[in-house]
């Protein structure tokens, strides 16, 4: 005798269940009261017990195939009988309904069912999604379990409809290349962080001074004369990290990151040391000038040992740039500033300036950077 096995009702809300794993093949000895695969319905998961005993002659309903309540899944009985064709289609209703009370399925209040890598959905769920078009891989269910409900489905299609209603600024070059930069920095560069502050009073009456006389010096070009400072108390900070090791630097080259209507680009400056700081401001400025154009040809805009990042105009104290790739550290400097500080135990007011160096610790440790900044600190402090 061969007896249809089909998709059981566990309530009067269920009208469909989905085979989510067959315990057994097609051939397989079955005894009543084993269970023979794992159901899910909209409410819950649950396990599916045989209701006779025989050979499990056929499989209709395959894993991940949901099938309405009462339509055959499966045939079980005489292994020498033939299944009538009319069985094979998956079509048939009514007959020997294996329900829960018939079976003994147990529901489960967790889902148990949904390993690897299966998606954890109620059938209705599935159906609507993929009447909407919509990727269950990405959507947090809100069921038990996590599982995905018909909520959650409609919650995605209407999020999908808003986000295609609201137009899309594309990146441009110079934003492009910002973002992949600062990606591989992040990811392949183990930064650490120091800081600091600066006393700029000697920096600010240097430049009174140059003024007065009808010359303009920038504080960037006082900065990156400290770097050399630096860099001569702390020659290893100059070099380029390589998988084989460190890679001199031919000279003393620091970079300036600039604001473009694009994205922040890096000017390179070469040999800073060779240049007077008068000369070295005027290069800046022109710079700056061709960067905020954005005429790039005219910019170096690499060989750095390390970048110098400014945001002294805008309020800001300290910050945490990110290390251009290929360069040593970075300095974050803040705005410049009337600062109280203690001297000779009285309180006076000073320009102070609060630097952040953020270094490769491939390149360098902590002690390394406190003498660059030490060295980079007294040629600030100490300008006439």
């Amino acid at each position: 005798m061969l007896n249809r096995i089909l998709m059981p009702s566990l309530g009067a809300t269920m009208e469909e269940g989905t085979i989510t794993t067959w315990r057994f093949e097609e051939g397989d000895t079955v005894e009543s009261g084993q269970i023979i695969c794992e159901l899910e319905s909209d409410k819950s998961t649950f396990d599916f017990e045989s209701p006779c005993s025989g050979t499990l002659r056929k499989i209709i309903a395959a894993e991940g195939q949901t099938v309405p309540v009462q339509q055959i899944i499966a045939v079980i009985g005489d292994p020498n009988e033939n299944i009538p064709v009319e069985w094979l289609s998956g079509e048939q209703k009514g007959a020997i309904a294996a329900t829960a009370e018939q079976t003994g399925a147990t529901a489960e209040t967790e889902t148990s069912a949904n390993e690897g890598r299966r998606v954890k959905i109620s059938p209705k769920a599935r159906k609507l999604a993929q009447q909407l078009g919509i990727d269950i891989e990405d959507i947090k269910g809100s069921g038990p379990g996590g599982r995905i409900e018909s909520g959650d489905i409609e919650k995605a299609a209407h999020a999908v409809k808003k986000a295609l209603k609201q137009p899309i600024t594309p990146f441009g070059p110079v934003r492009r290349q910002v973002n992949a930069k600062v990606t591989q920095s992040k990811q392949q560069i183990p930064h650490f962080y120091i800081q600091t502050v600066v006393d700029m009073t000697g920096a600010a009456a240097l430049r009174e001074k140059y003024s007065s006389k009808g010359t303009s010096i920038s504080y960037n070009a006082l900065l990156m004369k400290a770097v050399v400072s630096g860099l001569e108390a702390e020659p290893s900070l100059n070099m380029e990290y390589c998988d084989e090791g460190l890679r001199p630097r031919a000279g003393k080259n620091v970079g300036l990151a600039i604001e473009t209507p694009g994205g922040v680009i890096i000017a390179v400056i070469d040999d800073v040391d060779k240049h007077e700081v008068v000369e070295l401001s005027q290069k800046i400025a022109e710079a700056v000038n061709c960067a905020r154009q954005q005429q790039f040809h005219a910019i170096k805009m690499s060989g750095a040992c390390m970048t110098i990042s400014n945001l002294g105009r805008s309020r800001v104290e300290t910050f945490m740039p990110i290390i251009h790739p290929g360069e040593s550290a970075i300095l974050g400097i803040g705005s410049i500033a009337d600062r109280p500080v203690v001297a000779n135990d009285l309180i006076v007011r000073c320009k102070t300036v609060p630097v952040t160096m953020c270094v490769d610790h491939r390149i360098a440790d902590g002690a390394v950077a406190a003498r660059f900044l030490e060295a980079f600190a007294s040629y600030l402090e100490h300008l006439e």
